[in-house]
């Protein structure tokens, strides 16, 4: 009794479990996308991945754009700035001899207190001189290495930008393609009503009137 209990509950178990694996089957069928809806996504991927690559090249392009004009500003403002120096050297270089042609006047002084003076102001000078001419230099030095860094910025920039400008020819044809293949595989979204062009206007149909029309014949 008891055994033939158990083996009509084992069967029972394997009945449901077998409707269990067919309904879970069933479902799993019902939801697996169909050949055109994998074939919608893979093409809807390919567009996705398209745009990125030429959202990329485009971005490298600007980048560069970026970094020539910051090497062009720093090339101006270096240009100014050894400008500025040079003639701030000159100036000093013009001062530095007026003063001392004056000075030296008094060494031949007769009064030996007045040329020690003057000797002492000399010294001072000649040591001022060299401290202004040594930071007018400094200026000049800072600027040419600004020049050259703006330079070399510039060409930087160039080749970068001839880098990135060759990758969007490649990635325009690829996006086109892969555009194409999306109409081809959801013609229903190329369908769609387009908008009408900016700054085109309807051609707009004169009604003949009856009247108009008897007097041509």
């Amino acid at each position: 009794m008891r055994i033939t209990v158990f083996l009509k509950m084992k069967a029972l178990m394997l009945v449901l479990f077998i409707m269990a694996g067919t309904v879970l089957a069933q479902e799993v069928e019902q939801f697996k996308p169909s050949r055109e809806e994998q074939q919608i996504s893979r093409a809807k991927d390919k567009v996705i991945r398209a745009e990125s690559s030429l959202q990329k090249a485009k971005a490298g392009v600007s980048e560069a754009d970026s970094i020539i004009l910051q090497g062009k500003k720093t090339m101006d403002t270096a240009k100014i700035n050894m400008k500025e120096g040079k003639s701030q050297r000159a100036a000093l270089l013009k001062n530095y001899a007026a003063e001392k042609k004056n000075l030296e006047r008094d060494l031949k002084n007769d009064d030996r207190n007045t040329r020690e003076k003057t000797r002492e102001q000399i010294r001072e000078l000649d040591a001022r001189h060299r401290d202004e001419i040594r930071s007018a230099d400094g200026k000049i030095k800072q600027a040419e290495r600004n020049y050259e860094k703006g330079k070399s910025s510039i060409a930087k920039g160039k080749e970068k930008k001839k880098s990135a400008s060759k990758k969007i020819k490649p990635a325009t044809k690829a996006l086109k393609d892969a555009q194409k293949e999306m109409d081809r595989v959801n013609p229903a979204a190329s369908d769609t009503e387009k908008p009408e062009e900016p700054g085109k206007q309807p051609v707009k149909v004169k009604k003949q009137s009856v009247s108009e029309s008897n007097d041509g014949k």
